[in-house]
């Protein structure tokens, strides 16, 4: 399980497991559709419900960089994001959901400083919270 400030990310399949330096979560997105009103039936104008049309977007983060392997590319599995707890709590929130590394690159390096990597997360399906206590 990688973790960088408390919080910690997992992949499920993959022995994957950077050292988080920065993650930022995703943003969740969805295109304007036209309908003629609201009470139109679904597959009136579109075949189907604009709530199926949310875009899951991304979560990039910086990693210390690993270059003895290289990480799962494209490869689906369920993702973990553990959020640090919150004062006065014991668990951190929690976000599940499928999806896959979809970038990954090797920063440049400076003689004397830390190696490290960016890489981004396409979020592939619902995400699943789960509350801090």
């Amino acid at each position: 399980m990688a973790t960088g400030h408390g919080t910690a990310l997992s992949f499920g399949t993959s022995s994957y497991s950077p050292v988080l330096i920065n993650i930022e979560p995703n943003e969740l997105s969805v295109d304007d559709v036209e309908r003629a009103t609201l009470a139109t039936p679904e597959g009136s104008i579109i075949p189907y419900d604009p709530a199926e049309l949310i875009e899951g977007g991304e979560v990039t983060f910086e990693e210390e960089a690993e270059v003895d392997s290289l990480p799962p590319i494209r490869i689906k599995q369920t993702l973990t994001i553990t959020f640090r707890a919150p004062s006065g709590l014991t668990n951190g929130a929690t976000w599940v959901f499928e999806g896959y590394l979809k970038t990954h690159r090797i920063n440049s390096q400076q003689t004397g400083t830390r190696r490290t990597a960016t890489g981004s997360i396409k979020v592939a399906g619902d995400i699943t919270v789960t509350a801090a206590s």
